[in-house]
């Protein structure tokens, strides 16, 4: 009973093994040469010799440049794929002469699959990119099959073969090659930074201190000026209660009280200084602070705020989506500025603002 089950085993991994070896899988062009394995053996009794059928695979790459070793360039990436299982070529057809005629069909795809590559990188319009260059590709295997009576003709197919190959030794593109890119004028930024507070003054004797806060802010800028616009408040809910009782509105306010200190502020800044991966960035601006009570007997009071400073921006990485014309930076910002706080009923006072966050930039390159 044994033997049996080890025989019918032995059939049945032998049988898949065996259809296994039939299967056809898609070839890359920079993979290897393609084989006369790599055809189907055809009994069609139509004109056609042989057929070698290809595809042009969308993906995308990054490549780091040589000449910043912070910037990343992503780029559209079309791959020339030999498709085995749509490929063949007839009985009494397979030989080497043959086989070097459908090498050159998949070449000269290759050539025409970088040239739609580079073309929908500048464009940024893939489809029209491909479908151009497909033209161009059924074109130019029409003509060599004309040229060369159907790849009969071994002398043209040589000839073709090493101009084909020379082409494509020429247009070798290594995007690590491209330094950084010209940028236009204007940009967008975002950034987010946690910061703590440290106040002086009367405004003291009512909110505790340091306060950590959190920023969030907006801005736009054009060459190296930027206006900033955005919104703090501390982190955590419950953490600022009032240190003293007061009056407002001829309402008595008791200490302990949970609150909120919501600051809205635009600024200006300039970058005064850069060098390499590193920018200084003096700013000054304005906002609205107010004083925000979660119960709803109590209202809120606010006024002015003031504010003057310096930022700091370290580098960390550089994205440059080339097809889409863009580059978007990212940095380690660190802020140090002082504000006057007015938010009113009397209290006022002066706060160190010390924070170290994330910000990003978005510029269109031209």
């Amino acid at each position: 009973m044994r033997r049996i089950l080890f025989s019918a085993l032995f059939l049945c991994c032998s049988y898949f093994y065996i259809n296994a070896q039939q299967v056809f899988w898609p070839l890359e062009w920079n993979i290897r040469s393609l084989k006369l394995e790599d055809f189907a053996t055809s009994i069609s009794i139509n004109d056609s010799i042989s057929n070698t059928a290809v595809s042009w695979e969308l993906a995308k790459k990054k490549s780091y440049s040589s000449a910043c070793d912070n910037l990343t360039i992503s780029r559209i990436d079309f791959r020339n794929v030999f498709l085995p299982a749509n490929s063949w070529i007839k009985e009494g057809y397979r030989n080497a002469d043959q086989l070097k005629y459908e090498q050159l069909k998949f070449d000269l795809s290759e050539l025409w699959c970088r040239r739609a590559e580079q073309e929908a990188n500048f464009s940024g319009n893939c489809n029209k990119s491909v479908k151009d260059y497909k033209d161009s590709l059924r074109t130019s295997i029409n003509r060599l099959k004309l040229l060369s009576r159907n790849g009969t003709d071994r002398s043209v197919v040589d000839s073709i073969s090493i101009n084909v190959a020379s082409l494509l030794a020429k247009e070798e593109d290594d995007a690590s090659l491209l330094g950084m890119p010209e940028t236009k004028a204007w940009s967008f930024g975002i950034g987010i930074i946690p910061e703590i507070k440290i106040r002086t003054g009367s405004i003291s004797k009512l909110l505790p201190t340091p306060t950590p806060f959190l920023s969030f802010d907006f801005s736009l800028g054009y060459g190296s000026f930027f206006l900033t616009a955005g919104a703090s408040a501390q982190i955590s809910s419950g953490w600022l209660h009032t240190k003293e009782v007061f009056q407002f509105d001829g309402n008595v306010y008791p200490a302990g009280l949970d609150c909120e200190d919501i600051n809205y502020y635009a600024y200006c800044s300039y970058i005064a200084y850069r060098n390499g991966r590193f920018s200084i960035s003096p700013l000054i601006g304005c906002g609205f602070t107010s004083i925000d009570f979660r119960e709803d007997e109590y209202d809120s009071f606010g006024g002015l705020q003031y504010m003057a400073g310096v930022s700091a921006d370290w580098d960390l990485h550089h994205l440059w989506i080339f097809h889409k014309k863009e580059i978007d930076s990212y940095t380690v910002r660190t802020m140090a500025y002082i504000t006057k706080d007015n938010p009113g009923n009397g209290y006022s006072g002066y706060s160190i603002n010390l924070g170290i966050g994330l910000s990003g930039r978005f510029q269109h390159t031209k």
